[in-house]
């Protein structure tokens, strides 16, 4: 099996490609820098972005291609896609797109309520209280002459306890319900992430263009840090 990965010398890059080394040994992608030892070791071939026709002979060679957004040049992703979309495959591919969850950021939200976990009954206790109140009412009876103070006394009590009960209760507590792969058609991104929202289209798009040859898959990340990344650095300083 061979893989393409983009920007192998980055940092998600160099985490996939130490994982994906143990499915395949035949790895290549290009690279973002000149520093040589920023290019992972299990790394065979480096792909010159110079050279365009290369590049793109590479990339439809391979079995598995990676690209990641957030080191990706997206023109040259764009040139890969529509040279995808008109080429003909004779073999199956996988094309694996990382992105963000910054696409999905202003997606309407829904809610649900919560439910709630209904009380086990204690049938001991409401016997007693059962016999209690009998007793109570017998004796209620008895102190009145003519009962009828004993029955107004129960269905104020009653009443009361509704009411409380009612108050207590309150509105349903809601949480919002998760988003799925299936409502990507919903998704809204941030003004940021626009053309990523285009990109990630145009990968989805590779599954009609090519018969089914092409399986595309959008991976959304969270916020890449932990490699020189400042998008955490005044919270970690703090």
């Amino acid at each position: 099996m061979r893989i393409f990965v983009n920007n192998v010398d980055g940092f998600l890059a160099g985490a996939l490609c130490a994982d994906l080394w143990k499915l395949s040994h035949h790895i290549v992608g290009t690279r973002k820098g000149r520093q040589d030892d920023l290019i992972p070791p299990m790394v065979k071939r480096i792909v010159p972005r110079v050279e365009v026709r290369r590049l793109l002979k590479a990339v439809a060679a391979c079995d598995v291609v990676v690209y990641d957004l957030h080191d990706a040049d997206l023109e040259e992703l764009e040139l890969v896609l529509r040279s995808l979309q008109v080429s003909e495959l004779h073999h199956r591919m996988t094309f694996i797109l990382v992105s963000s969850v910054g696409v999905w950021a202003r997606t309407q939200r829904g809610y649900e309520e919560i439910p709630v976990a209904e009380p086990e009954g204690n049938t001991g206790s409401d016997e007693t209280e059962a016999e209690g109140d009998g007793e109570g009412g017998e004796a209620a009876e008895a102190s009145t002459p003519d009962g009828e103070g004993g029955e107004g006394d129960g269905e104020g009590g009653a009443s009361a306890a509704d009411a409380a009960a009612a108050a207590s209760e309150g509105p349903p507590a809601l949480r919002p319900t998760a988003l799925r792969s299936e409502d990507y058609t919903r998704r809204v991104p941030a003004p940021k992430f626009q053309e990523w929202k285009a990109i990630e289209t145009q990968v989805l798009s590779l599954k009609a263009k090519q018969g089914g040859l092409v399986r595309p898959y959008v991976v959304c990340a969270g916020v890449p840090y932990g490699n020189g990344e400042d998008a955490f650095l005044g919270l970690f300083k703090a």
